[in-house]
């Protein structure tokens, strides 16, 4: 599970993923706020989302 960097909502299906260089990225869809974000992995720990968290 991921939380949303908008709202901290916790996210558990991820829409779409794909290999991007040396990340593996997900992209959710926030049931609470509607935005939609991207998660990128390395090495299976999260490395950071777009947008990045305030």
């Amino acid at each position: 599970m991921v939380k949303c960097p908008r709202c901290g909502t916790e996210v558990s299906k991820s829409r779409k993923e794909w290999d991007y260089s040396v990340f593996h990225v997900k992209r959710f869809d926030c049931e609470k706020c509607g935005k939609a974000f991207m998660a990128y992995y390395r090495e299976d720990k999260l490395s950071h989302t777009i947008p990045k968290r305030k």
